[in-house]
């Protein structure tokens, strides 16, 4: 995508922003905002003399703009840690264009208050992180053909939540990362570990042994085909295997629905 294309594609979500905002549609609004600002990832840049990528003023100063505005309209929905993101973006591209320098502070000075606010609110620091992981997914979805790397920020999303037992979220994000994965060429082995990990939260933290046996069982099909031999085998195969014993073959009957 060259700079006109992604000025042209973040212009008519921009117009999507603008007529939510008349609606008074703050979710809309938002939605289209990250959309606008997800262009310029998709934007490639031709190469200078130096082999560097060249700025386009105009898309770079639009790319700052929007962003800019959602931060803000983030800022007002409580979602402070993808404002953090937003305004850092802007504040990165301010700084790409002439006379840029006052709001690129101004942006900086949004980021270090959204920092202080979450260190009143020490559960949501990891939402921080998530931001990023957000943010990297919805660039990916401007380009056609980006499932597998939608995919990747999906599962590392439910990893983290997974890790900070944030159950509920993690499987959300788990069968996300599984539906990318799915419409994705050569994501057999991490559509796999998804299922792996949904049949351990099922399994271990929530007590569903149906659940778990057909998630295990369907991990244990994907790994099979597509997970590598280490040392000569495959071992979350094995693991499956192991789980799948353990729970009882008389639990197949009934996750045949489940499959």
């Amino acid at each position: 995508m060259d700079a006109a294309d992604a000025i042209r594609r973040c212009e008519a979500f921009t117009r999507e922003a603008d007529a939510a905002k008349l609606r008074c549609d703050v979710d809309v609004e938002a939605e289209s905002l990250t959309r606008a600002a997800a262009c310029f990832e998709a934007h490639s840049a031709e190469p200078d003399d130096d082999g560097a990528p060249a700025i386009d003023p105009v898309a770079t100063r639009l790319h700052a703009v929007v962003s800019q505005r959602l931060g803000a309209v983030l800022t007002k929905l409580g979602r402070v840690p993808q404002a953090i993101q937003a305004y850092q973006e802007a504040a990165d591209a301010f700084r790409l264009v002439p006379d840029g320098a006052v709001a690129a502070t101004e942006c900086a000075r949004q980021v270090l208050a959204g920092v202080k606010s979450l260190r009143s609110h020490p559960n949501d620091r990891l939402y921080l992180l998530v931001a990023k992981y957000e943010r990297d997914q919805a660039h990916h979805a401007a380009t056609a053909g980006s499932e597998a790397q939608q995919g990747e920020c999906a599962l590392h999303i439910a990893g983290i939540f997974h890790r900070r037992e944030r159950y509920s979220e993690a499987v959300g994000r788990y069968e996300e990362a599984i539906g990318l994965f799915q419409r994705a060429a050569d994501s057999g082995e991490r559509e796999a570990r998804c299922h792996h990990r949904l049949g351990d939260i099922f399994d271990h933290e929530y007590n569903d042994p149906v659940k778990a046996f057909s998630h295990y069982r369907k991990a244990l099909r994907l790994y099979t085909e597509f997970e590598p031999l280490t040392e000569g085998r495959q071992i979350n195969r094995l693991l499956c295997e192991a789980r799948l014993r353990e729970l009882g073959t008389d639990l197949a009957e009934f996750t045949d629905n489940l499959l």
